[in-house]
């Protein structure tokens, strides 16, 4: 489980497209804080809740078109301070 922590941490892209995502849970990408590009597009997400995106201070590139969005909680994107392109 260590390791899997180490990998994640130096991880700087996630591609999670096509994958049938429904739920995006609080603190989901908790330990990914290198992270600058989530490809969270083309999936069935419907609600982006508070805490979504926890501790992805890096993270410049969010993509979630082509999903079912039908809720995004106020702060859904706190504290993605380095956001460019949503």
């Amino acid at each position: 489980m260590v390791f899997w922590s180490v990998q994640c941490n130096q991880q700087t892209g996630k591609d999670l497209r096509f994958n049938k995502v429904k739920d995006l849970q609080p603190g989901s990408f908790r330990r990914l804080k290198n992270l600058n590009t989530l490809l969270l597009n083309n999936n069935h997400i419907r609600r982006i809740p508070r805490g979504a995106f926890e501790d992805l201070e890096n993270l410049k590139y969010l993509y979630l078109y082509k999903n079912e969005i039908q809720s995004i909680d106020r702060q859904a994107f706190k504290g993605l301070v380095s956001l460019e392109q949503l």
